[in-house]
């Protein structure tokens, strides 16, 4: 099971982006074997695995590389900010960004309003790199659920 908030994209991808704004992108490579990148704020990239790998093993090693060399502490899935986010309301500046994000849903927790803003910055970030990187785009256009490929 993942440690961290692993965003879905479409594609068989996955976005976990750091507190700094790096994010780490797990994309399909073939025979049900992912690849890993890590998208720094700087606009720099470079390769986190060495070689595809099963998507349990690659989650595995991009999340050692990410505690190692990220600032992640609001993305760890069982830290107190998270456990205790799933239980309080949104705050006043979340619900600010989703609505300037056009969000019409009311999320009913921080929890909830902290993924939805992550979904969106990952949404845009992989628009800024199609327009880097066309060729990412030949990949499948469907979503899957991280945990069910697990």
């Amino acid at each position: 099971m993942p440690q961290y908030s692993w965003i879905p994209l479409d594609s068989f991808e996955f976005s976990l982006i750091d507190d700094d704004g790096n994010e780490i992108i797990i994309s399909p490579f073939a025979e049900g074997k992912f690849t890993a990148e890590i998208y720094y704020k700087n606009n720099g990239h470079t390769s986190v695995t060495r070689t595809p790998k099963k998507l349990k093993q690659c989650v595995k090693d991009c999340e050692r590389f990410a505690k190692k060399n990220l600032n992640v502490a609001f993305e760890k899935l069982q830290s107190r900010w998270m456990r205790n986010a799933r239980h309080q309301k949104p705050s006043p500046a979340q619900l600010r960004v989703l609505k300037e994000n056009n969000f019409f849903k009311n999320p009913v927790t921080k929890f909830e309003a902290f993924i939805e803003i992550k979904k969106r910055i990952a949404h845009k970030n992989k628009k800024q790199r199609l327009q880097n990187f066309p060729r990412q785009r030949f990949f499948l256009e469907e979503k899957i659920d991280l945990e069910l490929l697990l």
